[in-house]
């Protein structure tokens, strides 16, 4: 709600947010007098440049990431419990500009196939993980510029229509606005061909400017899926459950 009103009142989005919150607190359980306290979550704190920081250590760092930010081969990253699954990234490839995808999976799930479709040239990277129940998850990057017919021939020449006894749930940043009558006919290919239905709202923002490039296609019917409120990037997080 944050990040869209921001949107709406053409805020700077190198603002942080801070609302003001509510908190009640009770004389007594056994009473009941109350007082609700308003304020913001605010403390004191203090700054120092990147210089001044080398050879400190610290309990905990937050760190905004307002441009995109690009891995390269060699890049190590820990998430608890996830590992690595698949990626695209290539040694050859140094620039840390539409260099790939990866995909990261806990740990405790069964992998039976991996497998990466980078395309340098046209700037289309898939992952796929093949899981042991009989879920396939696919991601997609495609650089700006690539049209629906680029990102569907990618699709043919990697996935193709196999594997109909698998779920599959496909999602990434297409760099397709799926609210334009371009990104209608794209969720109609992928619903007619590979039977996957888009399950982001299309109406939602998933970036700061306003558009929907980043989206959820699968199958068949997921628990939820949608938009996780953020201002951490210049896209927001999407989640989905199956």
């Amino acid at each position: 709600a944050v990040h869209r009103y921001m949107i709406e009142n053409k805020i700077n989005h190198k603002w942080t947010p801070i609302e003001r919150q509510a908190k009640i607190i009770h004389e007594k359980k056994t009473t009941s007098l109350s007082v609700t306290r308003r304020q913001f979550p605010v403390i004191v704190a203090e700054a120092m440049t990147i210089h001044k920081s080398q050879g400190c250590t610290f309990d905990s760092v937050a760190i905004g990431m307002r441009k995109e930010t690009w891995s390269i081969t060699g890049d190590e990253y820990e998430f608890p419990d996830f590992q690595l699954g698949v990626e695209t990234f290539s040694s050859l490839n140094r620039k840390r500009q539409h260099n790939g995808v990866a995909i990261y999976i806990k740990k405790h799930i069964p992998v039976i196939k991996r497998m990466a479709y980078p395309d340098y040239e046209k700037g289309i990277h898939l992952a796929v993980l093949y899981l042991q129940n009989r879920v396939r998850l696919i991601v997609l990057y495609s650089k700006p510029g690539n049209s629906c017919d680029d990102i569907v021939e990618a699709l043919n020449n990697t996935i193709g229509v196999d594997y109909q006894e698998y779920i599959s749930i496909l999602a990434g940043d297409f760099n397709i606005n799926m609210s334009t009558e371009d990104g209608k006919e794209f969720c109609e290919i992928l619903r007619e061909v590979y039977w996957l239905h888009l399950k982001t709202n299309p109406a939602h923002w998933t970036t700061r400017g306003g558009t929907t490039i980043d989206a959820v296609f699968a199958s068949q019917d997921l628990k939820c899926c949608g938009v996780y409120e953020s201002t951490f990037s210049y896209h927001i997080p999407l989640y989905g459950r199956l």
